[in-house]
């Protein structure tokens, strides 16, 4: 016993360099080491299944219209020559940072939960003539989620070709045998695989946190809505779900397609055609130029929180920020105390009522900081908010599925899209005023006189943040 003990520690040691390798933060790697040295065969273990942040993954060549221009940058002037410079360089810095061209909106409609947004779904699946593909993290087996696998069985058996990637961690519910309609009917259907032992892949802390659905290469869905009935507000506990949803038409399906394509190739090997693009100087000029944000822990690191620091850096004027869960990023907190001190209006509104509530508390932690810089800090508590957005001037939105926190920017597959376009933030300012009336403003003096023991709760719980 002796001897297997010394063994494991051996073998626990010997995976210290691997965390010094990993690029990790500093604080996360000395967590790591502390806890690998203090409990050699649980520490290693555990490293094992959910310390490793980057997946290697094979991808189909970068064809040359992602890295047109000197080092990737674009030509947002040429396609766009009525923006102004200051708008041009941030569209160049995202699309350089994401490798996904500068690209356009021809139309744009906003949902704000699931009982707007899948009626939307299921017409423009009963409509699709050509394909389907639909990438998901949670799909519950419920009325919702029957529902919208009976309309892609219903669209297989009228030809229409149908591939479908769920998130097997976020769908750990939900076996394959429930989704056997849709093979039966002539669909395909696909485990996204971050955990495949034949394939050497153990990432049981990574998830396809991605929800996409692009039909016949026309008209794309992206943002926070997954299927299930919670979503249309099922769940009495969260209330009536709010959250945001996108419908969009133009050249930007075409990138969007383009990390569908890459997340099927890795679930299956199976390569996907390119959709057709059109020319550049065959984009409308009245649409809205837009950067597909595609980040994970199989692209560079930061994608997601630079491109985040990159568009709160171009406001001037306000600043709105929604997030479920709040976990942030030491630099995202420092650009938000700079937005503030510059005299930029900056609101923060952080979900109360959460189905993970201990992030509440975690988020919380951060609050002194952000208050104390002139950050407003608002808690929804009528019903769980799950949009992921942010606004800048009333003129730059970027939304998608990634949340404030550190999975998010660090380890969850995302994608999301910012966006130029006064007109949308015109759109969805009513409803987002509407959350920041009915929602409970952190009065910071208030908040300062919290008890000693919930500071102390806080700060224990915050010593996990770099790990969440």
């Amino acid at each position: 016993m002796t001897i297997f003990l010394v063994v494991v520690e051996i073998i626990g040691l010997a995976a210290i360099p691997h965390v010094l390798l990993s690029g990790k933060r500093p604080l996360s790697m000395l967590i790591w080491i502390g806890v690998i040295v203090l409990f050699p065969g649980l520490g290693l273990a555990a490293y094992l299944v959910i310390g490793n942040d980057r997946v290697r993954r094979r991808r189909f060549k970068r064809h040359t219209h992602r890295q047109a221009g000197p080092r990737g940058r674009l030509p947002a002037a040429r396609l766009f020559p009525g923006l102004p410079e200051e708008d041009q360089r941030l569209l160049r810095a995202v699309a350089h940072l994401c490798q996904h061209p500068v690209s356009s909106i021809r139309t744009v409609s906003a949902y704000y939960s699931g009982k707007d947004y899948y009626p939307e779904l299921l017409a423009a699946l009963e409509k699709a003539r050509k394909f389907i593909h639909v990438e998901i993290y949670l799909w519950r087996n419920d009325d919702t989620g029957r529902r919208v696998l009976q309309a892609l069985v219903d669209a297989a058996r009228r030809g229409v070709e149908i591939r479908l990637l769920v998130d097997e961690i976020g769908s750990i519910g939900v076996g394959e045998r429930f989704f056997a309609p849709l093979l039966e009917a002539g669909g395909r259907f696909s485990w996204f695989y971050t955990v495949h032992p034949r394939r050497n892949r153990y990432f049981f802390n990574h998830r396809n946190h991605r929800k996409l659905q692009i039909i016949d290469g026309s008209l794309a869905f992206m943002g926070g809505i997954n299927i299930g009935g919670e979503y249309e507000g099922g769940d009495a506990s969260l209330g009536d779900w709010k959250d945001l949803q996108l419908r969009m038409e133009g050249d930007v399906v075409h990138h969007l397609h383009e990390v569908f394509r890459h997340d099927w190739y890795f679930a299956t090997e199976e390569e996907i055609d390119r959709l057709p693009r059109a020319p550049d100087d065959a984009l409308e000029a009245s649409a809205s130029p837009a950067v597909v944000v595609e980040s994970g822990p199989d692209t560079h690191k930061g994608i997601a929180l630079n491109s985040l620091l990159a568009a709160i850096g171009q406001a001037t004027k306000r600043l709105e920020l929604f997030t479920p869960y709040f976990v942030p990023e030491p630099e995202l907190v420092s650009a938000l105390q700079i937005a503030a001190a510059k005299g930029v209006a900056v609101r923060l509104m952080v979900s109360k009522k959460s189905d993970f509530r201990i992030l509440v508390d975690i988020g919380r932690s951060f609050y002194d900081d952000l208050l104390t810089a002139g950050v407003r800090i608002y808690e929804y508590t009528r019903a769980m908010n799950h949009a992921k957005l942010a606004v800048v001037d009333g003129r730059w939105i970027l939304a998608g599925s990634a949340n404030l926190d550190a999975r998010s920017m660090n380890l969850n597959f995302e994608v999301g899209v910012l966006v130029h376009s006064a007109e949308l933030c015109r759109q969805m300012e009513a409803h987002f005023e509407g959350l920041f009336a009915e929602a409970v403003e952190i009065d910071p003096r208030r908040f300062a006189r919290r008890s000693t023991w919930q500071r102390l709760r806080q700060g224990a719980l915050r010593l996990w943040a770099p790990l969440l």
